[in-house]
């Protein structure tokens, strides 16, 4: 009897050992989600602020475009009076 009763309490000293174990390791994966949340939040915040920048880059890009294109004609024009003037004053 004596024996079975220590047999037992070295049992439950056992699984208590493992209940803290496990409940330590359980902290620790909990500890390290909300850091790998924490960092996925600040990376997220670089790609949303890094997708503004590039928008931003791009709309400026495309105006470029549009007015070079738009000056283009013009720019051709000129171009042509200017060879003219030339061809005729030689």
């Amino acid at each position: 009897m004596e024996a079975q009763l220590e047999s037992e309490h070295e049992d439950r000293t056992q699984l208590l050992r493992e209940k803290h174990e496990l409940e330590r390791r359980l902290g620790a994966l909990e500890e390290a989600d909300r850091a790998n949340r924490a960092t996925d939040e600040d990376q997220l915040h670089r790609l949303r602020k890094d997708l503004r920048r590039t928008k931003a880059l791009l709309r400026d890009a495309q105006t470029q475009l549009e007015r070079s294109r738009a000056d283009s004609p013009g720019k051709t024009v000129l171009r042509q009076l200017r060879n003219q003037v030339h061809i005729t004053g030689k």
